[in-house]
């Protein structure tokens, strides 16, 4: 759910500023500025990084299940169990712009995870192998950018963190995210109950529909990250097509909602945000495509996923600002936004795929006209 917040930042509040001026926004910009907390994860990290080979723009998108602030309503395990990353996703830029990619990086993915820095204290000690989601609980941003450079080899040049509150900010300001079920959905654990067929979903009935998980599809997490997958490209067109440019009141909420509930590195500023925004005015929200990392079930443990050979050529071929897509055996999911996201009921057997998803979206079309 996290690149909806880069796709909001990058490409809408960019063009609001674009649209009212350097010298008339300057006021608004400058409140904008204020709102978004920032981490200094590039001192932090230090020299010892994977080098950039090109001018492309890597942005790692963190969807933390921080209970902090407004966010404790929704409970954890433990009052002292640290937050971990519900959902991250590496969003490839292209030099040049034109070409865009978000990677979901599953969070059972089984990595070693390097020893981090801490903004108190000495670092943590590495671990041979881990959940690649406990790297947020050990260290926040840092550790994970950490982690995901390790096993990858490619370099991070930002990150942006949403909590649970800003998600929810962001769907009501866009008015809704048209999502499509086959089923009627009822489920205690997210508080999701929509019925079957196309419905506009904002605030917690947008969360929960993106955090829902045994009661759409197989269970997996890797069936709810082509769920998310979809939820993110309709809230792009959604974003981009119903009229929030032209709307001073939808705009102002979509601008601020964003800006409030933000964590950055240091580095990405409004400024650096709009630099972003200008090289990404050529695209269509239909133009950014979605993969999952290349995995499968761990050896040691089925409800766990390790990274398959394929993932080597896809990751080189981002580092090398190559088409990741085109190293997949398979038709990769790329999801076409002028269609509503679409979920699966459970007793699935096993993620849908591409073609399928689309399928299943026609079915829920047809059912309503």
């Amino acid at each position: 759910m996290t690149v909806l917040r880069t796709l909001a930042v990058l490409s809408i509040i960019g063009a609001a500023l674009m649209v009212s001026g350097s010298l008339g926004a300057y006021g608004y910009y400058y409140d904008l500025q204020s709102s978004i907390h920032h981490e200094d994860t590039d001192a932090m990290l230090g020299k010892d990084r994977p080098k950039k080979l090109n001018k492309s723009v890597n942005v790692l998108l963190i969807g933390s299940d921080s209970r902090s602030g407004a966010n404790a309503k929704y409970g954890r395990g433990h009052k002292d169990e640290a937050p971990k990353a519900d959902t991250v996703i590496l969003v490839h830029l292209a030099a040049g712009g034109g070409r865009a990619y978000g990677v979901s990086l599953p969070r059972d993915l089984m990595v070693p995870i390097p020893s981090c820095p801490k903004k108190k204290g000495p670092p943590t000690p590495p671990l041979s192998l881990a959940m690649f989601n406990s790297a947020f609980a050990r260290g926040g941003p840092t550790c994970t950018i950490r982690t995901v450079e390790k096993f990858t080899g490619v370099h991070v040049d930002h990150f942006v963190e949403v909590n649970f509150t800003g998600f929810k900010g962001l769907t009501e300001a866009v008015g809704g995210v048209p999502v499509c079920l086959p089923e009627a959905v009822h489920d205690r654990r997210s508080g999701l109950n929509l019925p079957k067929g196309t419905s506009v979903v904002k605030g917690e009935t947008a969360l929960g529909f993106v955090r829902a998980r045994y009661s759409l599809g197989d269970g997996t997490d890797t069936q709810r990250m082509k769920r998310q997958q979809q939820f993110m490209a309709s809230f792009a067109h959604q974003a981009m097509t119903a009229g929030v440019l032209a709307n001073p009141s939808r705009l102002n909420k979509l601008l601020t909602s964003g800006a409030r509930s933000m964590t950055t590195d240091r580095a990405l500023s409004l400024s650096e945000m709009l630099r972003l925004a200008q090289g990404m005015r050529g695209m269509s929200a239909g133009s950014l495509k979605f993969a999952t990392l290349p995995s499968g079930p761990w050896v040691q443990n089925r409800n766990r996923v390790a990274m398959t050979p394929a993932a080597a050529p896809f990751l080189a071929a981002i580092r090398e600002d190559r088409d990741p897509m085109t190293t997949l055996g398979s038709r990769p999911s790329t999801h076409r936004t002028k269609r509503p996201a679409t979920g699966t009921t459970a007793g699935a057997q096993r993620p849908p795929q591409g073609d399928e998803i689309r399928a299943s979206d026609d079915i829920c079309r047809k059912s309503w006209g």
